[in-house]
């Protein structure tokens, strides 16, 4: 049938329009240029862009890429995208790192890695007590008569305690430098050489007494003030002092002799741990080189205890107990914190030692007497010990009227 001439006249319209979509759909298709803008755009040299364009005031093609990739308003994490999950509370070794909250963590002698607030230091003279109407609380009262409430520590502790479980005289044989009490069991139970935020903790000299008879009355010693170290660093620790704790190994009671390089050599008496807290009197601070300190744990009542660390001039530091305490175990103890290469230490062992953060004369712990009378054991160590840095040990206990403990450096 032949085409009439209005149906040619409907082709002529058709057709244009089909060609303008057709090409239009292919713009669309095409990438959108990275700038919307008339002057030309090449690549650079080094990859990036580069703009043809100039006059003043105008911006190049990087500056209009930045503004087209920042966005409106700052991202915002997710919901609980700042917490630590559930399996990495605060205090715990992570895998990649500390939890954000272990920088509130220092270290104090016994209790390894202690949240700073649960250090409580108090004047000197301070007594603590059970308190008498909140479980699980204690009572702080200082020498002025006033008191205060002191709550159960809201964070756990972690690291290492330098103590062993071995207390009776059937397992003294297994104290012995090479090996220390820290074996099996006791070894869990103990904690890692490494510290959460890479510190290491070690205790490269201890010796223990076996448990006494009745409760402890009393425990003095006497120690002079090392000279210090040639060298040190902020982070570096050495804590040296006696101990007086009961059968189950729960509580220490601690005159403390310690150096760290900001404050020098210092004495306190520390109390670990009522409510998981480390309460710890004023520091005797300014002590130097041979000045002789007086270490004693003392019985004042039946639990009670004073527990003091006074200068030959009759500066004292000094803490009270009362009420809540069976002291059986007396023991000696050097307690070091990044003296190892923290990167040399794993769980129970550090192969790398700074033998030069260690003090350049004798640690001694003279005329160790204990009421009723111990037994002491062989030295033993935990994670080194100090003869790697060459120093010797001698443990003047059987047959001496007045036991020490000596670790002399080399010359």
């Amino acid at each position: 049938m032949p085409l009439l001439p209005s149906t040619f006249l409907g082709l002529g319209l058709l057709l244009p329009l089909l060609a303008f979509l057709l090409l239009l759909g292919q713009a669309s298709s095409e990438p959108e240029p990275v700038v919307g803008r008339s002057c030309g755009a090449s690549s650079s040299s080094s990859g990036g862009l580069s703009s043809s364009c100039g006059g003043e005031g105008e911006e190049d093609d990087s500056a209009l890429l930045q503004h087209r990739t920042t966005p409106s308003r700052p991202l915002q994490p997710a919901p609980g995208a700042l917490e630590p999950p559930p399996s990495k509370r605060v205090g715990e070794f992570v895998a990649h790192g500390p939890a954000a909250e272990d920088a509130e963590y220092v270290r104090v002698p016994h209790g390894g890695w202690h949240h700073k607030s649960c250090i409580i230091e108090v004047p000197t003279g301070t007594l603590r007590s059970p308190h008498p109407e909140k479980d699980g609380y204690h009572l702080l009262t200082f020498p002025d008569g006033t008191q205060k409430d002191l709550e159960p520590c809201r964070f756990p502790s972690s690291g290492l305690r330098h103590l062993d479980r071995a207390s009776s005289r059937k397992d003294m044989s297994m104290m012995s430098m090479d090996q220390g009490p820290w074996v099996g069991k006791a070894a869990e139970e103990g904690g890692s050489c490494l510290l959460p935020d890479g510190w290491a903790s070690s205790g490269p000299l201890a010796m223990f007494g076996s448990a006494v008879q009745s409760p402890m009355k009393s425990f003095t010693a006497s120690t002079y003030v090392p000279t210090s170290p040639l060298d040190s660093t902020r982070d570096t620790w050495l804590y040296w002092w006696i101990g007086a704790m009961p059968a189950d190994y729960n509580h220490v009671l601690q005159p403390v002799l310690m150096y760290n390089q900001d404050s020098g050599w210092a004495a306190a008496s520390w109390d670990c741990c009522p409510g998981g807290n480390q309460v710890r009197s004023e520091s005797l601070t300014g002590l130097q080189a041979n000045e002789e300190i007086r270490m004693s744990i003392n019985e004042t009542s039946p639990s009670s205890y004073d527990v003091s660390a006074c200068t030959s001039s009759g500066r004292c530091s000094t803490l009270s107990n009362a009420r809540d305490l069976q002291i059986q175990i007396p023991l000696v103890q050097l307690e070091t914190y990044n003296v190892a290469d923290p990167a040399s230490c794993g769980y129970g062992t550090c192969s790398r030692i700074n033998c030069n953060y260690m003090p350049t004369s004798a640690l001694a712990m003279n005329d160790l007497q204990v009421s009723p009378s111990t037994t002491w054991g062989p030295t033993s160590s935990r994670c080194w010990s100090v003869q790697q840095c060459g120093w010797d040990v001698a443990a003047y206990s059987e047959g001496f009227s007045e036991p020490a403990l000596w670790a002399t450096p080399p010359r």
